[in-house]
């Protein structure tokens, strides 16, 4: 079942359960693009994301119908201690920078870096470039982006999530490269595999719960120390199932919410 503004919709069939992260700075619309993907919507009254979110879309690719599970992640520096525990299990990964601002650009190299460290070696990037449709204001030219993408050998691809130029294109290339990889040639997963992918989704999403509410605790409240940011990835890893004990907390189970 999904879970959407405090109701429960009727989960789509799917064949394959993919991970998708979205990576890149603050501020370069990844929240925007991942809503225009899953929603066809976009909300300029932008609002931080906190930790880690993350919507999910069934699409169509080479005859599989693969459910994306896109993870959206903060990109402040402050917060990107928390983005390793989300590598786990990710099949691809979308790294966003702004084209009018250069520095979201340069720092893509240190979120490959990350990509490098954390993720398993056959893990899916795309390079992409948000908010098309601020041409006057572009610092970075087209040019530029695919030198980039070349050096990695990747794909790379322009987009505007205001104007819903090239997002369902961006999305359906990490897809289809995904399938190629992972899926393709081969049988489409049995039932069982289903199952056990779907159990997954549900534990994924608990940690996605779990995670938020301690950021926002740590982070906003300062109840613990930076220090103490390993042992809160550990925590919301292995609340499945179970209540926190640690104060304030105990309402963060989440058992049946589910992608």
């Amino acid at each position: 079942m999904s879970y959407r503004g405090g109701r429960r919709e009727k989960a789509e069939p799917f064949d394959h359960l993919v991970k998708l992260l979205v990576l890149g700075d603050s501020s370069v619309g990844k929240s925007s693009l991942l809503l225009r993907f899953a929603e066809n919507k976009f909300d300029p009254n932008f609002v931080l994301t906190i930790g880690v979110d993350f919507k999910t879309k069934v699409v169509e690719c080479g005859g599989r119908r693969i459910k994306l599970q896109v993870w959206d992640t903060a990109g402040q520096e402050r917060f990107r201690t928390i983005t390793p525990a989300y590598f786990r299990s990710a099949m691809g990964v979308m790294l966003v920078y702004d084209i009018t601002n250069l520095q979201t650009f340069l720092n893509i190299r240190r979120w490959m870096q990350n990509v490098e460290e954390y993720a398993d070696p056959s893990i899916v990037r795309v390079l992409v470039a948000n908010k098309l449709d601020l041409q006057a204001q572009r610092q970075v030219s087209r040019s530029k982006g695919e030198d980039l993408a070349r050096e990695y050998s990747i794909p790379f691809i322009e987009t505007s999530a205001k104007g819903n130029v090239n997002v369902e294109e961006a999305f359906m290339c990490a897809a289809s490269r995904i399938r190629d990889i992972r899926f393709s040639p081969g049988p489409i997963e049995s039932q069982s595999e289903r199952a056990a992918a779907s159990s997954s989704s549900q534990q994924l999403s608990t940690q996605a719960a779990v995670s938020r509410k301690l950021v926002e605790l740590g982070y906003r409240g300062k109840m613990w120390p930076e220090k103490s940011n390993q042992e809160l990835h550990v925590l919301a890893r292995h609340v499945s199932g179970s209540l926190l004990s640690l104060p304030g907390l105990a309402l963060m189970h989440h058992r049946g919410y589910s992608p």
